[in-house]
């Protein structure tokens, strides 16, 4: 990441580098930042990410803040193509993840990104891509609140969504960053960002439980997941009472698990002929399982959401000290 700041082509910068624990970290960004003046070191105490980033910001000098995470390598563009969109209007962007270890299920995480973000509009802040704004905009919240450990990025994007701060997606700024690569890895990140996000409907349910259209929408994913369990456990058992095994709660339970799976295989079509590379095909399977764990994820999120690990390290293959030195 250090490696991948020295090849900004901005004219102007300084990086603020919170780094700590007990297996050499801090020793290894000092080191890896004694001889270049842009670069400052502070220590990091188990306060979780938010507490981190209160640090850096209080050092800061410079009036718009990028924050990147330092599993990130960004391209010489990142800092420029985020920062160049903000003006009175635009208040914060995000940038342009890609996978460091490009893998079916990382890749399928990638068209989600690319559905939402270039063929629909979104522009959700992800801390995986980096994310800018106006230093102002972040003053005004009263920093980052120290008690949200998980999904942080996601709480900042829902408290500038109550003030009605207008983001925005730069595809220019792209990071090469970890995401989940394995089954396993993407159901651990998709339980701890759903744990993170149903806790953020909850505390600022006043904005998105604030009426009938904007509650149903942002429950959707977690209803579906309970429609999801209890339709597959009541349409077997209908069956099993009346003897009939081509009882209609099976047949609709067929019809519904279909459609489930084709809607979610139908997005590689779609990111396919966004992109004109038909390649894309070949991984229509992915995004059918990555929905199967992501309702999972869901269910499991809603009855046990207050669980939340301050130092939870993401999706991020383990690896010593003496691998990095």
């Amino acid at each position: 990441c250090i490696r991948s700041l020295r090849q900004l082509d901005y004219p102007n910068w300084e990086a603020i580098i919170i780094a700590g624990g007990p297996d050499g970290t801090l020793h290894l960004a000092q080191s890896a930042c004694s001889h270049d003046a842009r670069f400052r070191v502070l220590e990091q105490k188990r306060l979780g990410k938010n507490a981190a980033l209160n640090l850096g910001l209080s050092a800061a000098t410079g009036e718009v803040i990028a924050l990147l995470d330092a599993d990130s390598v960004a391209c010489s563009g990142w800092l420029r193509a985020p920062v160049a969109p903000l003006d009175v209007e635009v208040r914060a962007t995000t940038g342009n993840p890609h996978p460091l270890r490009p893998t079916p299920i990382s890749l399928g995480e990638q068209m989600e990104r690319i559905s939402a973000w270039e063929v629909h509009g979104a522009s959700t802040l992800q801390g995986s891509g980096g994310i800018a704004f106006d230093r102002q905009v972040i003053q005004n919240l009263g920093g980052f609140p120290e008690d949200v450990y998980v999904g942080v990025d996601w709480d900042l994007n829902a408290r500038l969504e109550t003030l009605g701060v207008v983001r925005a997606f730069c595809p220019k700024a792209v990071v090469r960053t970890e995401r989940p690569a394995t089954l396993g890895e993407y159901w651990d990140n998709e339980l701890r960002w759903r744990r993170a996000h149903f806790a953020s409907l909850v505390r600022l349910s006043r904005h998105f439980l604030r009426g009938l259209i904007p509650t149903l929408t942002n429950l959707y994913i977690y209803a579906l997941a309970w429609f999801t369990v209890a339709f597959a456990i009541l349409a077997p058992a209908a069956a099993l009472i009346w003897s009939a095994v081509r009882h209609p709660a099976i047949v609709l339970w067929g019809v519904f698990l279909a459609w489930l799976l084709a809607h979610r295989a139908a997005l590689a079509a779609e990111v396919a002929a966004y992109e004109r590379d038909w390649r894309w095909l070949r991984l229509a399977w992915v995004p059918p399982v990555l929905r199967i764990l992501a309702l999972g994820a869901c269910v499991r999120a809603t009855l046990a959401w207050r669980d939340q690990p301050a130092g939870f390290k993401g999706p991020r293959p383990q690896r010593s000290v003496n691998d990095l030195v």
